[in-house]
């Protein structure tokens, strides 16, 4: 009957060689030896579940993985110890708005490679702040109303954006000739689309008396003069 010993040449997790060192002998100690050689070869991949795609509402959020998802349930069928590892493709919209592909990555230590891709949003939602000029009462109907004359924004802030667009527009409210209101709207808009308003009130009051020359004086020497 014939026997054998095994030499095993060790690879990676799951993966080896066995020479198997077949012999026979017969009654009278003839023996006649072969090699067979076992191979074993682990060539299926690890698995894992991909972070869920997630909203981030905020230009300077945090995307890292403990704010946005961890892959925290590697397994394979042979390797043991396992980290799923991840590079970014940032993929840029407006200002302080963008997306982010997550690509995350699991191999075993025979080199069997599984891939996914999350996908992060990160959404500028927040509206630039400002202050309105301060609401200004003019008397002088002849004023030029102006913006740089009544008063520009000059405090505008946004989390994300910094060439933010300044604009107005202006609403007349007339009583009397020489006497109305402007109402004016200003809009602050950042590259996101994202825009507060307010509202300034100039009052252009007419408070000047009109002037005149009163005739002169005059005698006339008839009774029946025309007055």
């Amino acid at each position: 009957e014939a026997t054998y010993s095994d030499v095993v040449s060790i690879g990676c997790s799951g993966s080896f060689t066995i020479d198997r060192i077949w012999n026979l002998s017969d009654n009278c100690g003839n023996v006649i030896s072969h090699t067979q050689q076992i191979t074993v070869l682990d060539t299926i991949s690890p698995i894992f579940t991909v972070p869920l795609d997630v909203i981030v509402y905020d230009c300077g959020g945090d995307t890292t993985t403990a704010n946005t998802g961890d892959v925290v349930d590697e397994m394979d069928n042979c390797s043991t110890i396992l980290d799923a590892t991840y590079y970014d493709v940032i993929i840029g919209g407006c200002v302080g708005s963008f997306t982010v592909e997550r690509n995350w990555s699991l191999t075993d230590d025979c080199g069997n490679t599984t891939s996914d891709i999350q996908t992060i949003t990160v959404i500028d939602t927040l509206a630039p702040i400002f202050s309105a000029p301060p609401d200004l009462t003019v008397y002088d109907c002849g004023l030029d109303t102006a913006a740089v004359n009544t008063g520009m924004v000059t405090d505008a802030i946004d989390n994300c954006g910094t060439n933010l667009i300044i604009s107005y527009y202006d609403v007349l409210i007339g009583t009397c000739v020489g006497s109305y209101t402007v109402s004016r709207t200003w809009t602050v808009e950042d590259n996101c689309g994202n825009s507060d308003s307010q509202v300034q009130t100039i009052y252009v009051q007419d408070t000047v008396r009109p002037t005149f020359t009163v005739p002169a004086d005059i005698t006339l020497y008839t009774c029946s003069a025309d007055t």
